[in-house]
């Protein structure tokens, strides 16, 4: 990797895949402008992309089920799309 170079990564999920590609649209928009702005270069590199997929209503609900079964307050909603887990299966 040539001196000066910064990579990272980011995992995007959102409940719908267009609202995943719209962030991925305004996150392109901040790193073009910042570096524009100081005389920096950007590559973007998608290195996997899979449809958002529910988790299905009796996985979210038994998993409401633990948590009731400890005495939280508020269980919490499980979003995420289960393909990156499923995927292994």
């Amino acid at each position: 990797m040539p001196l000066g170079t910064a990579t990272f990564t980011v995992d995007l999920r959102a409940r719908h895949d267009h609202e995943r590609d719209d962030s991925v649209t305004s996150l392109e928009a901040v790193l073009r402008e910042i570096c524009e702005r100081r005389g920096l270069r950007y590559r973007l590199t998608e290195l996997h992309a899979a449809s958002a997929v529910q988790c299905a209503d009796r996985l979210l609900d038994a998993a409401r089920e633990g948590v009731d079964a400890v005495q939280r307050p508020e269980p919490p909603t499980l979003f995420s799309p289960a393909g990156h887990d499923g995927m292994a299966v």
